[in-house]
């Protein structure tokens, strides 16, 4: 269970940090493009689309943890963290649009989001790991795609005032050199160990 626990953390974590990193770094300049004036209309409500990507982010990291719980038959802990955020959804989101309006909301699943490192602690009871020696292979990778992707918005947006092309060169160069440093330090065990997660029935 420990090594299909570390499997699923980590290849849950490749493609979920660069999806969410990511779209954090090219969200406003693709409302610009879009036809429709989406920019205008939408540019308010950038700070609940972070808010909401970095809680969907912890979210992933603790999801996976919620299913030890009951793959090792300790059910009561999954009711309990099912009741606790339950509790919190109640008691921050109005806190919180009284507090902030409207942007409260994703401000009190972010601040939910944070209560990740209980789960893992309870885990780490169950199974021994640290979660921040699976994700370092990630973290790295998604150093050098965030930097790529600043980089091109600098030359190409800031600049250029090229954002279609900053777009284009966005997603495709900056995934491409996520995977390919992903690659440099996994090397072949990267595509061998994606084929054995999607043929695993474990965890």
């Amino acid at each position: 269970m420990k090594k299909s626990l570390h499997k699923v953390l980590y290849y849950e974590g490749v493609a979920i940090f660069a999806m969410v990193i990511g779209a954090m770094l090219i969200f406003d300049v693709l409302l610009k493009v879009v036809p429709g004036g989406y920019f205008v209309k939408w540019h308010n409500s950038l700070s609940s689309f972070y808010f909401f990507s970095v809680s969907a982010l912890l979210v992933s990291l603790y999801s996976p943890l919620i299913n030890v719980f009951n793959a090792v038959g300790q059910v009561k802990k999954s009711v309990i963290f099912m009741c606790y955020f339950t509790a919190l959804t109640w008691l921050l989101v109005p806190l919180m649009i009284r507090t902030f309006n409207y942007p409260g909301i994703s401000i009190a699943f972010f601040i939910m989001s944070l209560s990740f490192v209980l789960v893992v602690r309870e885990a780490k009871k169950i199974i021994d790991f640290s979660l921040s020696h699976i994700l370092k292979d990630v973290v790295i990778a998604t150093f050098f795609m965030t930097a790529a992707i600043l980089s091109m918005r600098i030359l190409l947006v800031n600049i250029l005032h090229r954002d279609t092309l900053f777009l284009m060169c966005a997603v495709v160069g900056g995934g491409a050199l996520y995977i390919a440093v992903l690659y440099k330090i996994k090397g072949k065990e990267l595509y061998t160990e994606v084929l054995e997660l999607f043929r695993s029935k474990d965890i």
